[in-house]
């Protein structure tokens, strides 16, 4: 949480900083969202596959001297992870997150831009399946979680593109603790990690 308020506050002095005025730009965006929590030692994971989901939100992007690039996002993305084990068959986890992902990039020409930042998301609902069975699973995880992202993004014409995004939490999922092969109880290491691909659009604004 602490790098995330600084990543926004030093987005903040390199946009103060600037003696241009801005371009400002509103989008909409969506797509697929495959994910995976890793490094979790709940229910096995002998055979690990990625969630598959989706995301949607909303973009507002400052340009400054043509090429440097400030943007924010609100997105609801859904992630977790499903996989087959030999204990308890197959066994999936669906998580709902409110992202708001803050970055910092460069417009190497009218098409294609380069970002990268932070992101803090905060979970809405979760819910688990084993065999057919769903339960609520919020109580086992943490409502909140800050991750590294990049972003590309290229355009296909002054409105309409495509964006593929990357996120690496560093913070764990679960607030579950568990029994490792010692006997001993430990923290679950378990952290969101995963990939969007998506289109955007820019709104025209008067």
């Amino acid at each position: 949480m602490k790098t995330f308020g600084k990543f926004i506050i030093t987005a903040l002095l390199i946009a103060l900083s600037q003696n241009t005025m801005a371009q400002f730009e509103v989008g909409l965006h969506g797509g697929y969202s495959g994910h995976w929590i890793l490094d979790t030692a709940l229910n096995g994971n002998e055979s690990i596959h990625p969630h598959n989901g989706y995301y949607a939100g909303i973009i507002g992007s400052c340009t400054f001297n043509n090429d440097i690039l400030i943007e924010t996002q609100i997105n609801y993305a859904s992630k977790g992870h499903s996989d087959i084990s030999m204990n308890d068959g197959h066994y999936k986890r669906d998580l709902y997150y409110l992202d708001i992902p803050v970055f910092i990039g460069y417009r190497l020409n009218w098409r294609l831009s380069l970002m990268a930042g932070a992101q803090f998301g905060y979970l809405l609902r979760a819910k688990k399946s084993t065999e057919g069975n769903v339960i609520d699973g919020r109580d086992d995880c943490y409502p909140c979680n800050a991750s590294l992202v990049g972003q590309c993004t290229f355009m296909f014409t002054d409105r309409f593109g495509l964006n593929a995004t990357f996120d690496y939490a560093l913070t764990r999922t679960f607030n579950r603790p568990y029994t490792n092969n010692d006997g001993k109880i430990e923290e679950d290491p378990g952290h969101n990690i995963g990939f969007q691909v998506g289109i955007c659009y820019k709104l025209e604004i008067d």
